[in-house]
């Protein structure tokens, strides 16, 4: 009913989104302030700690046992002036991971290893532009270890799910599950890599002193993350990750869920400290001039690690490779990788008599597994999804207060004031008067809503649809029933119907990877939620009635709806349609990805069953 820009009386879609990229920049530069104000690496070390810690308290730790490894060889190929020699081993009991080991042929004494982190590329270790970094590494007398990351490569971890596609589409959905346990998958990605480097280190042939970590992509980001959790590491060279998050928000692309840090932008986690907690180490940037990624943010991000670099008097062990290309390892970018442990481990220069193309392996040669496949090889291997369900189970904590649990994950504003809403542009619908109504939160952000003039005045029903307003033809039935028996408030909550955000990219709405789950993501950064923001919504649009009040809910609407119910005196009772009862199937994988779901440690505080079971209790939930 509403025409665009509610009428001409405001343009609310872009103010979502400029809304979340404003909590999660305000957030980054009050942190700056403080850094800027550090002088001594004293000072610095102590900032890093806490940065450090909150980074591995936001991924949910990397408290696991180390269990043996019980490494195994599967296979060897020879290259001539190189032996690959195909690895599995257990990071955590009965999971598996693939990797290729990279040995030169006639070295003396130890070497320098490097682990080799795979991006986003279905074959992951075999990807050739990957094969390429380790073909040049192992050629100049360096040990690689190149590794499967989960969802990848021989560890797809739902090769039988056709709703589900392999690497970011199998890491949304188990990212999903993890977030709502209160945890992020990126810990199962680091925890393969330490496992990794307890490999290398169990080689007698490997310096322990030389070790170094490098990736692009999705592998770029694991380098920062190994390189950060794990001290062993002695020099690093990501590739097509490192830019800022400043500068990064406001380019409309969602993360995927291993690189979507909960509270990241609120103890200073920008791609930076990457860098600046890696000082006084060596550590190079590997960056496309036409990368996704911006390249402004990587410069930003060089010059405030080069301050933090400076303290040590070691400025010139943090620099940058550009090369003129989109995203991807080009050889430009491979050289420098290259170069750079040469330099640092080897204290050699970068030259290369060999074509490195000639040593290109097919995928299939390169198989740790006969049959592609950790899942299907192993008959006790366990696939991650289970996993995170299992560590799930083991760790949620639902005793005490129901109310002070969902309290302790989405924060109830109290509204202690109506807004001064706009009723506007009455329009007739089946006789009755229907008012347009606008308001404005106490986030500055308008809500919306069609009132309805009912038959009686007795009560009026607030209606929730999945669209919001753009929803009423497809309800119009049941808004009819509803108007028999009083007025009806159909409410669009922010981010959802006449207030709906306008697209940021190029994928649909409520896609993987679309405007919302971009806007989710981003709100997961400030330490926030959609939900929570929603829910407080709901409870604002509340103080526009003072008659008896019912709610009706309809599909993904209904957990909001019922959240807000939980903490409302005005609701006499609340109907639910379509709508999910557990979080039982979304922590298992079986439910369709909803973003709007993802609340940091939801799951493993309450469940909705616990919620609807209170309601009905208390009568308010027929």
């Amino acid at each position: 009913m509403f025409n665009r820009f509610l009428d001409s009386y405001r343009n609310p879609e872009n103010e979502l989104a400029e809304f979340v990229y404003g909590k999660v920049i305000d957030g980054l530069e009050k942190e700056e302030k403080i850094k800027d104000a550090i002088k001594t690496p004293i000072e610095w070390e102590e900032k890093a700690a806490e940065i450090r810690a909150g980074f591995i308290n936001s991924i949910g730790g990397l408290d696991f046992d180390k269990c043996n490894l019980k490494a195994e060889y599967t296979g060897e190929i020879d290259k001539g002036k190189y032996i690959i020699k195909k690895v599995v081993f257990q990071s955590l009991p009965h999971v598996y991971v693939t990797a290729n080991l990279y040995v030169p042929k006639n070295t003396a004494g130890k070497i320098p290893g490097i682990l080799l982190a795979a991006g986003h590329s279905k074959p992951a270790k075999a990807e050739p532009k990957y094969q390429l970094a380790a073909i040049e590494l192992v050629l100049n007398g360096m040990a690689v270890l190149a590794v499967d990351p989960p969802g990848q490569g021989e560890l797809v971890q739902m090769p039988d799910r056709y709703d589900v596609d392999w690497g970011v589409h199998e890491h949304s959905y188990m990212g999903l599950t993890c977030s709502l346990a209160g945890m992020n998958i990126a810990r199962y990605f680091i925890w393969n890599l330490i496992r990794a480097l307890d490999f290398f280190a169990s080689l007698d042939f490997i310096d322990a002193d030389k070790i170094g970590a490098c990736g692009n992509s999705g592998g770029g980001t694991q380098t920062c993350y190994i390189s950060m959790a794990d001290p062993r590491i002695s020099a690093a060279a990501p590739g097509c990750y490192v830019n800022g998050r400043k500068q990064y928000v406001v380019k409309g692309h969602a993360h995927d869920s291993e690189q979507n840090i909960f509270n990241c932008a609120n103890y200073g986690l920008d791609y930076s400290e990457f860098i600046s907690c890696f000082a006084p180490k060596p550590f190079r940037i590997l960056s496309e001039q036409y990368d996704f990624f911006p390249i402004e943010g990587t410069l930003y991000s060089l010059k405030r690690a080069k301050k933090i670099y400076s303290l040590y008097g070691k400025a010139d062990n943090v620099d940058i490779v550009i090369d003129k290309n989109m995203h991807g390892l080009s050889d430009k970018l491979r050289q420098g990788l290259v170069e750079w442990f040469m330099k640092h481990f080897l204290n050699k220069e970068y030259h290369a008599d060999y074509n490195p193309y000639e040593f290109l392996m097919k995928e299939d040669d390169l198989l740790c597994t006969k049959s592609g496949s950790v899942l299907k090889e192993y008959d006790d291997a366990v696939a991650l999804d289970k996993l995170i369900y299992r560590e799930f189970e083991e760790s949620k904590n639902r005793s005490g207060d129901l109310r002070s649990r969902v309290k302790s994950v989405i924060k109830i504003d109290k509204h202690g004031r109506r807004p001064m809403e706009k009723r506007i542009n009455p329009v007739n619908y089946h006789g009755r008067v229907a008012e347009k109504v606008f308001w404005i939160t106490e986030d500055g952000l308008a809500n919306a809503g069609i009132y309805i003039d009912g038959d009686t005045n007795d009560r009026v029903a607030y209606m929730f649809f999945e669209n919001g307003t753009l929803d009423m033809e497809k309800h119009e039935k049941d808004i009819l029933a509803y108007l028999n028996k009083g007025d009806v408030f159909i409410v669009d909550v922010r981010g959802n119907g006449a207030v709906k955000a306008a697209l940021i990219n190029n994928t649909a709405y409520y896609d993987k990877h679309g405007t919302m789950h971009k806007l989710c993501n981003d709100a997961m950064m400030a330490g926030s939620s959609m939900m929570k923001m929603r829910v407080n919504d709901i409870l604002l649009s509340l103080t526009l009635s003072e008659k008896d009040t019912v709610f009706a809910a309809y599909g993904k609407a209904c957990p909001e709806v019922l959240i807000a119910t939980l903490f409302s005196k005005e609701i006499s009772s609340l109907r639910v349609v379509d709508c999910i009862n557990s979080f039982e199937k979304i922590m298992r994988c079986k439910a369709p990805f909803i973003p709007e779901y993802e609340v940091f440690g939801m799951a493993k505080k309450f469940d909705l069953a616990e919620i609807i079971a209170e309601l009905k209790k208390e009568g308010k939930l027929k």
